[in-house]
C-alpha cells in the first residue's frame, strides 16, 4: 500500500458515489414524477460512460499485468473487484426504486407499461399490425453457423438472442436480432380511454413475432442483452500524421471493434444463450451484469407527442419523459 494512501479517495469509487446521488434524485418525491424518471435515465447513461471510459481503462491495465497501485493504494484488479460490488449494489437500489416507487407512481397516474399478456385482443392486433408494417422491414435477423460467423455487436446496442432449431434436428442454433433505434423503447397503444396511457415495449413486440422472422423453425428461447465496449483506446501518435481525418477515422474504427467490457441481461437468463454469448464475446462471469428488471425497463422514451396526465406535477415532467433516444 502506498504511503499515506488513507489520505486519498479512489477516483472510480468516487464517480460511482456521485452517480448514486443522481439515482437518489429519482427517489425524491419533491420532484415531479416524470422528472424523476429522467434522473433514472441520466443515472443509466452515466453508468454506461463509466464502463466505457473508466472500467475499460482498468481492464486494459489488468490484462497488461499492471500492478502499480493508485494513490489510494489499490491496483487495477482491486479496483475492478470493488467496482463490481458497488455496481451490483446500485442495481439492487435500482430494482427497489422501480418496484416500490416509479412503476407504482406511473400506474397511479394512469401511465401503464404493459407486457404482452396484459394487452386486450384488440391491442395485440394493433401491435401485430405495427410490427408487420413498421418494425419488420427494418429488422435483420442474423444466424450463427459454420458459414455465418458471430456478428459484430455494436456498442450500447440492445439485441435479442434467440435459440432455435430445425423441426427435424434438435441441435440448437443461435440467432441475433438488433433492436432498431429508429423507434422509441416504448410504443404508445392508441385508442385508450381518456386519461389513461398504455405502452408496450418494442422488445416485447418483436419477441412475440419471432415466428415471422424465422419461419419453419422452432423457437426455443429468447433473451434481451446489451453490450458495452471500451472506448478508452490508446491514442495514436499525432506527430507526422498527414491526414488528421484519417487518424480520427482509425480511432473511431478501433472503438467500434474494441473489446466488450460489460454484458447486461435481465433476470432469469437462458443458460445456453448466456454461455454462448460469454464464449463468443470472450467474457467472464465478472463482466456479466444482471439488470434487476427485464431489459426493456432500462429505458423510458415513449412514442407519443402528448400524454394526458391528470396532475400538474406529472405534466411538468412531460418533456423529459418524451425525449427520444
Amino acid at each position: 500500500m502506498a504511503p499515506h494512501s488513507s489520505l486519498f479517495f479512489n477516483r472510480e469509487i468516487g464517480l460511482l458515489k456521485f452517480n448514486k446521488r443522481v439515482l437518489a434524485q429519482a427517489a425524491d418525491d419533491r420532484f415531479p414524477l416524470l422528472e424523476r424518471v429522467k434522473f433514472l435515465n441520466i443515472f443509466n447513461s452515466n453508468l454506461d460512460d463509466f464502463f466505457m471510459k473508466r472500467v475499460g481503462g482498468l481492464q486494459r491495465q489488468f490484462y497488461a499485468r499492471v500492478v502499480t497501485a493508485s494513490h489510494d493504494g489499490l491496483n487495477p484488479e482491486d479496483q475492478l473487484k470493488l467496482i463490481r460490488q458497488k455496481v451490483l449494489d446500485l442495481n439492487e437500489n435500482t430494482r427497489d426504486l422501480m418496484e416500490q416507487r416509479l412503476l407504482p407512481g406511473l400506474s397511479a397516474e394512469c401511465i401503464r407499461l404493459l407486457q404482452w399478456s396484459e394487452l386486450s385482443p384488440e391491442e395485440q392486433s394493433w401491435a401485430g399490425q405495427f410490427f408487420r408494417e413498421k418494425i419488420f422491414p427494418v429488422l435483420t435477423p442474423m444466424a450463427v453457423d459454420p458459414g455465418h460467423p458471430f456478428p459484430l455487436i455494436s456498442n450500447l446496442s440492445t439485441s435479442l438472442a434467440i435459440s432455435l432449431h430445425n423441426p427435424n434436428d434438435e441441435d440448437l442454433l443461435f440467432a441475433r436480432i438488433k433492436i432498431p433505434d429508429v423507434f422509441p423503447a416504448w410504443l404508445r397503444i392508441p385508442n385508450t380511454p381518456v386519461g389513461e396511457e398504455k405502452f408496450i415495449s418494442c422488445i416485447e413486440v418483436i419477441r412475440q413475432h419471432l415466428g415471422d422472422l424465422f419461419p419453419r423453425m422452432v423457437i426455443k428461447n429468447a433473451m434481451a442483452f446489451r453490450v458495452t465496449r471500451n472506448i478508452d483506446v490508446e491514442a495514436a501518435d499525432e506527430e507526422g500524421v498527414e491526414d488528421l481525418l484519417e487518424l480520427i477515422e482509425e480511432e473511431v474504427r478501433q472503438r467500434r471493434f474494441a473489446e466488450v467490457v460489460r454484458l447486461e441481461h435481465g433476470p432469469n437468463p437462458d443458460p445456453w444463450l448466456l454461455q454462448f454469448l460469454n464464449e463468443e464475446l470472450d467474457l467472464g462471469t465478472d463482466d456479466t451484469y444482471i439488470y434487476p428488471l427485464p431489459l426493456e425497463f432500462r429505458e423510458y422514451h415513449l412514442h407519443h407527442r402528448e400524454i394526458s396526465c391528470p396532475h400538474r406535477r406529472v405534466q411538468n415532467g412531460l418533456a423529459s419523459f418524451l425525449s427520444r433516444r
